[in-house]
């Protein structure tokens, strides 16, 4: 899948999917039409979308995904590494028509190309090479049910959440632990990539859902500046932060 809007990496795919199912099944704030229809695809599409994400992770433990299978020291093996790659080339071959479809649709934002990996029309060639160095500072307010409301800053005390420059999105590195027992020492996010899940999210104001099954935990996660297309000027990682889900 080299020069292809799909990642090549296995943990780039896995942040990939599920960006892409939740931007294209989700609803825009004050709209009841899902991004995807009003992007031209269908509920069939839309279906077979969040079908295949489920079965790359379900983020149950008990009916994982064949990648949450595969990640597991216990279950990997030859089979799990073959399914794994079976299952991205097949999802290629299923969603690069989607895109193209996307693609030419005249709705489509420049939101919507980063979160899908679609390159704006070529208008200039500038290529940015600096580095994002500000670090990202996040406050966040509970809504309930399982809902976090978070607002991402270059410094802690400015007046409004904010991107930096040659930044295109936020991504959050969260693990989802159970309150410890009193008198017992709460397991400790060591760094951004301890299990944790990562998505990745466009604008420096958003609202996180984990789920009311997940109210009465706690939310652990990094976070940092990110520009998509160029990897190599991500800003640095802060953390760990901790968030009661209520």
């Amino acid at each position: 899948m080299t020069n292809s809007r799909l990642p090549d990496s296995q943990p780039n795919f896995d942040i990939y999917i599920w960006n892409v199912d939740n931007h294209l099944n989700g609803c825009p704030s004050g709209s009841v039409i899902k991004r995807g229809i009003t992007l031209g695809l269908t509920i069939g599409n839309l279906e077979d979308l969040n079908a295949r994400r489920l079965a790359w992770r379900s983020g149950d433990d008990a009916n994982p995904g064949i990648y949450e299978i595969h990640i597991k020291s216990e279950t990997k093996n030859k089979l799990s590494s073959t399914n794994v790659v079976n299952f991205m080339k097949a999802f290629g071959v299923f969603f690069r028509p989607l895109l193209d479809i996307i693609a030419a649709n005249p709705n489509i934002t420049s939101q919507d190309r980063i979160v899908l990996n679609i390159a704006e029309p070529v208008t200039t060639h500038h290529i940015p090479t600096t580095p994002i160095s500000q670090q990202c500072f996040p406050t966040v307010i509970p809504l309930g049910g399982g809902r976090l409301d978070m607002a991402c800053r270059s410094a802690e005390d400015a007046s409004r959440p904010s991107k930096p420059e040659n930044c295109t999105g936020v991504e959050i590195s969260y693990r989802i632990d159970a309150v410890p027992a009193e008198g017992t020492d709460p397991k400790q996010l060591k760094s951004a990539d301890d299990g944790t899940t990562k998505i990745i999210k466009t604008k420096a104001k958003f609202e996180l859902d984990f789920g009311e099954e997940n109210c009465g935990k706690n939310v652990k996660y990094y976070v940092h500046w990110i520009n998509i297309n160029h990897p190599n000027l991500n800003g640095p990682q802060t953390g760990p932060f901790s968030n009661f889900i209520s």
